[in-house]
């Protein structure tokens, strides 16, 4: 079923993906965007962000990570987007293995 809260949720999180690509300045980042989009997209309907616990804990990472470029703190920015990367990879491998 359609949740407007949660689509609106899934819009949200490729925006926030897709300025911290062009922040980077990096082209390799840029052509991932639509990448990176289909999976937040792909996320939301698998129901794998349909979770309050799963919002959440992405909810909570972006705000380290958006804290962190805030801040100008490189490593901690780094560090933060290496522990998000980490947790959907593995939050996906759950979902793949039900």
């Amino acid at each position: 079923a359609k949740n407007p809260i949660v689509d609106e949720l899934a819009e949200l999180d490729a925006e926030f993906h897709t300025l911290l690509y062009y922040m980077t300045q990096n082209i390799v980042f840029e052509r991932m965007i639509p990448i990176v989009n289909y999976m937040v997209f792909e996320n939301y309907l698998t129901k794998l962000y349909r979770s309050r616990k799963q919002r959440l804990e992405a909810s909570k990472t972006h705000k380290s990570l958006y804290e962190a470029i805030k801040n100008r703190d490189k490593k901690e920015a780094y560090a933060r987007c290496k522990s998000h990367m980490e947790i959907m990879r593995d939050d996906i491998c759950k979902e793949l293995l039900k």
